[in-house]
């Protein structure tokens, strides 16, 4: 079975209309949804056991999942996986925030004075959610604002945070990878802190990819992985993200929409034990 694209385009991002655009010019059956999630019914789909691939949102990512339970993959967003915890041991040395601990937001409140004074710079710390379903957006967080900040985050202060020293970046991109160590999509999307989104990568930092492809942690059959540039011009792993959930920036769409749909059309056969002549 030909695998059905699903496309949420939640931004108005001129990226999501490209998807769309090669999926159609690729041949695939596409739904784009575009009334908001509370009004998605993907009822079609599920009268049979559809190959079908997802991208949007995380929240849409999460309801497509629970909608279409009789469909395969639907979603390359094995969430556990792209906990920080789960696969920021796997590749400690390439990590752009090295020196780090995790800790609940509720004891990083608690003991804001010990964690300000082994990681703050100027009062500032560098503070990202455990989850990969992003509760809250990586940031700096000034020592002055953390008892705010926890209120504000009330309901997860229990879960798990990364917390580490401020540090500088310069560049910023994307690239779109395969757990058959494929590159199949590359996008800058950050420079010098302001959008830049360009379909070509430093050379380093392809080279960085390619290691990191060889650690041999695969979250997901698809999924992406972003690379910085720091001020002395060194490339680190910034973090991992499902594709199922993130954008494609400037990445070249051909590519992505076959790989991707060749992908998930085999392991569609192979789960339901269908065999090519």
């Amino acid at each position: 079975m030909k695998p059905i694209w699903i496309i949420e385009n939640f931004s108005n991002d001129p990226s999501y209309q490209e998807m769309s655009d090669e999926i159609v010019k690729q041949g695939f059956t596409l739904k784009e949804i575009k009334d908001g999630y509370k009004k998605i019914d993907l009822i079609e789909f599920r009268k049979e056991k559809c190959c079908v691939i997802f991208l949007g949102s995380i929240t849409m990512t999460e309801l497509v999942q629970k909608q279409l339970q009789t469909c395969f993959p639907v979603s390359y967003c094995n969430k556990p996986n792209y906990l920080c915890s789960k696969y920021m041991s796997h590749f400690g040395k390439y990590l752009f925030n090295d020196k780090y601990t995790m800790i609940s937001l509720a004891e990083l409140q608690r003991k804001k004075f010990f964690f300000y004074g082994t990681f703050g710079v100027d009062a500032l710390i560098f503070v990202r959610p455990d989850s990969g379903q992003k509760p809250f957006q990586a940031q700096l967080l000034d020592m002055i604002d953390i008892d705010k900040f926890v209120e504000r985050n009330n309901d997860i202060k229990h879960d798990m945070v990364v917390v580490s020293s401020p540090k500088t970046i310069i560049w910023e991109g994307r690239f779109v990878v395969t757990k058959y160590k494929e590159i199949i999509g590359t996008s800058t999307y950050r420079y010098q802190g302001q959008v830049t989104k360009i379909p070509s990568v430093p050379k380093q930092a392809t080279e960085l990819v390619k290691e990191l492809l060889n650690v041999g942690y695969y979250p997901d059959s698809v999924f992406c992985i972003d690379i910085c540039e720091d001020s002395d011009e060194k490339h680190w792993l910034l973090e991992i993200n499902s594709f199922s959930s993130a954008g494609m920036y400037a990445c070249k769409k051909d590519n992505i929409v076959r790989r991707v749909s060749e992908i998930a059309e085999d392991e569609w056969k192979i789960k339901n034990k269908i065999h090519s002549r």
